[in-house]
């Protein structure tokens, strides 16, 4: 329902409860009088209008109900003006129908309810002129059309004031949507951003991961030629270096698919296993790490199913790895290690990370995971830790928590188990 509909629910439900307020009264004093045909016509209409008040807080055709009121109150109209001496109960619906005809419907429909009304009203004079002095006439017919004519104009600066805030309701919710879209892209922005940040870590852990097999390729090839120019090479001799020579290369090919697949987009959510999922990535940098002299200690665990997406996962615990690396190599403690744990509770599978670099300084322990805030001065973006938190959030329904402990500072993740 929109601004306009639900005013005219709300007026309509208070003009109901008016009517029968109205009722309630007329009808105790009838129950003391023997007219038992206008007793039971009053209960009629009480029902009626009770009927209108629950049909109207029960269905949205608010419309219809008013027409069905307005129906109502114009043959109410009708037997005021036949069944009475004088013109005070029809003067009662004369005034009404205009009335609840303008605030409730269009102005179309409005001024024909207007002029049925004040119709029906003069056509009652003309067959009983007799019924009221010709002033009395003269000054209903003056104030039927400065009424009908006071209400079509508040009717138009209502409904000017209506079609205004629809439109401006209207251009919020497009400014809302858009901001909303602007928020969504800068946040894959931001997640794009800290991957490509991390490109460094990556190509510097290739290079130690294949340092070796091209130093041992590298070697075979050597001693294949150095064979073959003494004769010495049998082939026996032969199908073991080429052996070696495959396992390197299917070692570096493997390599080559764990990092392709890092970067791999994740369509859906899914179980993994949480301590695989870990090692696999820290197996990427163990080496790389190994030659900054920071050593990753994994402390072994049962394995733990968590639900989310696993690449969103990995990107966030290597940039709690990488943040850890990065403080240890500015301070320079005499532990260089980086601690993981893994254990569980009844409702997450937990991971935590901890250095013994000598923590985080108390006064900014609430502000690591704003964005853009940074300790690490030209050098930081504060982009790394903001979208941990938000990927493990967002993506794995899971949260962060930082503290000091012992000698550093100790990040934990949280990921869902899985439900079983």
């Amino acid at each position: 329902m929109n601004l306009r509909e639900v005013e005219q629910k709300n007026t309509l439900r208070f003009f109901l409860i008016g009517l029968l307020a109205f009722m309630i009264f007329p009808l105790g004093l009838e129950l003391f009088r023997h007219d038992h045909a206008l007793l039971i016509l009053k209960i009629i209409l009480f029902i009626f209008f009770v009927t209108l008040y629950f049909l109207n807080q029960r269905t949205q055709k608010t419309e219809l109900i008013t027409h069905i009121l307005l129906l109502g109150l114009y043959s109410l109209l009708i037997s005021g003006l036949y069944t009475t001496e004088n013109s005070d109960i029809g003067s009662i619906w004369f005034l009404a129908i205009p009335l609840f005809s303008f605030l409730l419907l269009n102005q179309r429909q409005s001024l024909i309810y207007s002029a049925l009304t004040l119709s029906t009203m003069y056509t009652f004079f003309v067959i009983y002129p007799e019924s009221a002095s010709f002033m009395e006439k003269f000054r209903l017919f003056i104030f039927g059309l400065f009424l009908t004519g006071a209400l079509y104009a508040l009717s138009r600066s209502r409904n000017k004031a209506w079609n205004e805030t629809e439109d401006y309701m209207y251009n919020l919710e497009q400014k809302v949507e858009e901001a909303l879209e602007q928020k969504l892209e800068q946040e894959k922005l931001l997640i794009h951003t800290s991957k490509l940040a991390t490109i460094g870590e990556f190509l510097s852990s290739i290079v130690h991961q294949w340092k070796q097999p091209i130093a041992t390729i590298s070697a075979i090839n050597v001693s294949l030629r150095i064979k073959e120019e003494l004769c010495e090479n049998t082939n026996t001799d032969k199908l073991k270096l080429n052996d070696e020579l495959e396992e390197q290369t299917e070692f570096m090919s493997k390599t080559m698919d764990d990092f392709r697949s890092f970067f791999k987009a994740v369509d859906n959510e899914t179980a993994f296993d949480l301590n695989a999922a870990s090692k696999k990535l820290i197996s990427l940098f163990d080496k790389s790490f190994k030659a900054q002299g920071i050593n990753i200690n994994q402390h072994e665990s049962d394995n733990i199913m968590v639900f989310g997406y696993s690449n969103m996962y990995k990107q966030a615990l290597l940039n709690l790895i990488t943040n850890a690396k990065d403080v240890i190599n500015e301070t320079k403690p005499a532990n260089t290690d980086i601690d993981i744990t893994y254990d569980k509770d009844d409702n997450f599978g937990i991971i935590r990370i901890q250095d013994h670099a000598g923590g985080v300084p108390q006064e900014i322990l609430n502000k690591i995971f704003e964005k853009h805030f940074t300790t690490k001065k030209e050098n930081g973006s504060g982009i790394g830790l903001a979208m941990t938190k938000e990927i493990i959030e967002d993506f794995c329904h899971g949260k962060v928590r930082v503290e000091n402990k012992d000698e550093g500072a100790m990040f934990s993740i949280y990921i869902p188990l899985q439900q079983s």
